[in-house]
């Protein structure tokens, strides 16, 4: 009968064991998910903070705002302007580079609230060396004082 008691008693011990390591195993693939789920959120935030913000000049020449935006090593079909709205004036510029294997996507934004006398329909942009150069036009009115 010793024997027998022997054998329930490892029975016993090996199926504790055995209930151990699949909680453990549960435990671990919880673990992997929540990890898994994290590295993701990670590269969102990646993601957006690698959207950048254009640096911009604006000059006041009295008739016309004269924008000028850095963007080097940009081709123009990578850049978009325009018009959000009645007033405000978009710059987008977006690139696709790659590294052997990897690949990766730059992107930049800028808006600029224009004046409400902007001449949105005449306004005119031209690229050169890296640098977006956008002239609007303004119409104001001079208001006579008597």
């Amino acid at each position: 009968m010793k024997f027998f008691d022997f054998l329930d008693d490892l029975d016993r011990l090996i199926n504790k064991v055995m209930d151990k390591i699949d909680r453990m195993i549960r435990d671990l693939d919880k673990e992997i998910n929540r990890l898994d789920s994290t590295l993701k959120s990670f590269d969102r935030m990646i993601e957006e903070s690698e959207r950048r913000i254009i640096p911009v000049d604006i000059i006041d020449e009295g008739n016309r705002l004269v924008i000028l935006a850095d963007l080097p090593g940009f081709e123009k079909d990578e850049i978009d302007v325009y018009i959000s709205g009645k007033d405000l004036l978009v710059i987008k510029a977006e690139r696709k580079e790659r590294f052997g294997i990897r690949r990766r996507i730059e992107k930049y934004y800028r808006s600029i609230k224009l004046p409400s006398y902007a001449d949105i329909d005449n306004i005119k942009v031209r690229y050169k060396n890296g640098v977006l150069e956008i002239i609007v036009p303004l119409k104001r009115r001079k208001i006579k004082i008597e």
